[in-house]
């Protein structure tokens, strides 16, 4: 089901306010979601790959739910897109600030700094 409310159009200045806030979160995420895809690698029984599996899924619902509070869009693992109004301001993992933005029309493979 869609969602009834509009998608935040963010200016440049409010997008890149976010980034420490992502980089943080990201990077503490990311950290746990390695380890237990560690123990889904190593653990001796299914049982363990299991539920490593659930934690691992758990972590990245976890990320997305909280970068949808803060107006972000999830485009990928690790990877942010806020909507312009034109197309998207865009920021991933481990980058520290917001660098690229892509027209709607030209998707991802468009990316182009933005200064």
């Amino acid at each position: 089901m869609a969602s009834s409310s509009p998608r935040r159009i963010f200016a440049y200045a409010e997008a890149r306010a976010l980034i420490p806030t992502l980089c943080a979160l990201t990077a503490e995420v990311a950290a746990r979601f390695e380890a237990h895809r560690l123990t889904q690698r190593t653990a001796p029984r299914r049982a363990g790959r299991d539920v490593a599996e659930r934690c691992m899924r758990a972590e990245v619902k976890r990320w997305q739910q909280t970068v949808r509070g803060l107006g972000g869009c999830c485009a990928g693992l690790w990877l942010v897109r806020f909507d312009t109004g034109s197309g998207w301001y865009c920021w991933q993992h481990p980058e520290t600030d917001l660098l690229w933005f892509y027209p709607y029309e030209s998707g991802f493979a468009g990316r182009r700094p933005i200064h």
